[in-house]
């Protein structure tokens, strides 16, 4: 029944976006996004173990489950926001302690020293990954292609430094 599933899908759709604008016109924040979101995942979930018990659902995940993804995605965020402190973290100590035009004259710096690595960082993820994943099965081609690729990487750090 394919149209149950998009029939309710596009129901729950309506109503959280009805939701999140009367909320929004209520409130006049972006957290309303949010709550827009989780009000349409619950409206999902309550109408899918209601009108669609054939297909699995939330309902039915053993707690042991939800326990080791509730961990995993702890740690997820926890690593994200680290990077996320990391990263931005300079910026804010610039920008707490001078003008805009610091902060700006900070990151434009930071760009600037970070561009060798992260031209290596955008070759090895969007060129180099692809190629390692087709020649995964062929275990001999994909020692040569790993030889190839470091001294290709090896090429344009030196380039740019």
């Amino acid at each position: 029944e394919p149209h149950v599933n998009v029939l309710i899908n596009r129901g729950t759709q309506i109503v959280s976006v009805v939701a999140t604008l009367a909320i929004f016109y209520v409130s006049r924040s972006m957290y309303v996004l949010i709550i827009g979101v989780i009000v349409h995942r619950v409206m999902l979930l309550i109408a899918s173990y209601r009108y669609m018990p054939l297909i699995p659902n939330l309902a039915k995940i053993e707690i042991s489950r939800i326990k080791k993804v509730a961990k995993f995605s702890l740690k997820l965020t926890l690593s994200v926001s680290l990077v996320f402190v990391l990263r931005q973290g300079g910026r804010f100590i610039v920008g707490a302690v001078s003008t805009v035009e610091a902060v700006a004259f900070f990151s434009l710096a930071y760009m600037l020293t970070n561009f060798a690595a992260n031209i290596i960082s955008f070759v090895a993820s969007r060129i180099l990954f692809p190629i390692f994943a087709a020649k995964c099965h062929q275990p001999s081609n994909l020692q040569q292609a790993v030889g190839k690729a470091q001294i290709f990487l090896v090429k344009i750090g030196r380039a740019h430094v």
